[in-house]
């Protein structure tokens, strides 16, 4: 109870509204500290990407003595404006083309990677997410994607991020 009285009243800090944040996991550190986890989970479809997570590291006498907040303020605003867009590749439609032409991408190096999809692996749509990632040509702005999870078995990656209105392969895992 005591981290949600400190969640309220630094909500600004945070960037987050409390009522939109889960608690994912609690964990006892090898220090004796504690490590709170929470999901901000402002959009209709889940974040993915290196957004909407907090932690709080605390002692036991409830001394905060971390926080990390990569949360999304305005996130009611960003939700209405996603709202706008309509989805014009289903789910089977990206499937179709991860076979067909196989994935293209940039890699944690900026290199273009082409790959196509071994024929033995598995392509399972998982759901629509709401994928954030830092905007190409604005180092202080983020972009913001409706994009189909799909997950790969038995490939080199586990996970391809395909946005739902454009087609292009956002982000790889």
């Amino acid at each position: 109870e005591s981290l949600r009285r400190f969640i309220r009243e630094w909500r600004e800090v945070i960037g987050a509204d409390p009522a939109k944040l889960s608690l994912v996991e609690l964990t006892d550190q090898p220090d004796g500290t504690k490590l709170a986890s929470y999901e901000h989970r402002p959009f209709r479809h889940p974040i993915r990407g290196n957004y909407g997570k907090l932690q709080i590291r605390f002692t036991a006498d409830r001394r905060i003595l971390n926080l990390s907040s990569s949360c999304i303020p305005d996130a009611e605003r960003i939700q209405t404006a996603l709202s706008g867009y309509s989805i014009r590749l289903r789910s089977r439609e990206v499937v179709q083309q991860l076979r067909e032409k196989g994935l293209v991408f940039r890699d944690a190096k900026a290199d273009q990677i082409d790959l196509k999809v071994p024929a033995g692996a598995e392509i399972t749509p998982r759901s629509l997410v709401t994928y954030v990632l830092p905007a190409k040509n604005k180092p202080d702005a983020l972009e913001f994607h409706l994009a189909w999870e799909i997950e790969l078995t038995n490939a080199p990656i586990k996970f391809a991020y395909v946005d739902a209105i454009t087609g292009e392969v956002i982000a790889t895992d």
